[in-house]
């Protein structure tokens, strides 16, 4: 699978999976209000984005894909665990901050130096 297609009537999804395939970008799940648990470990993501209107969003798993940075994680208020690892990250942006309910942050086999969100936009191109 290259593309989220298909989900859009779904709008009582609570849990996907879509690991594992060869999806590039995430789209075709803004009408998915009622989600909390999307795990997209195992793609070729190299951005995260997409997700603005997914407001119950809990849990995020999007390790092992191709993502540079943090850069467009929207501000997503029930968000407790993010899982980036085996990513190329090498900072962290100021978008980690802006999700005030982060407990659990698994950045294992990145490149992050130091766990300070940076503001400078040229580390998140």
């Amino acid at each position: 699978m290259e593309r989220i297609e298909g989900l859009q009537d779904c709008v009582q999804l609570r849990r996907l999976w879509l690991c594992g395939n060869r999806i590039t970008q995430v789209e075709g799940l803004e009408r998915l209000h009622a989600l909390q648990e999307l795990y997209l470990h195992s793609n070729r993501l190299t951005r995260i984005a997409g997700l603005d209107t997914l407001l119950q969003l809990e849990v995020l798993w999007v390790s092992d894909n191709h993502l540079s940075s943090t850069c467009g994680l929207p501000p997503l208020p029930r968000l407790r665990d993010l899982h980036l690892a085996r990513n190329d990250i090498t900072s962290i942006g100021p978008e980690l901050l802006r999700c005030t309910a982060l407990e659990q942050l698994n950045l294992s086999d990145t490149a992050v130096a130091d766990l300070q969100a940076r503001a400078d936009p040229q580390q998140h191109s």
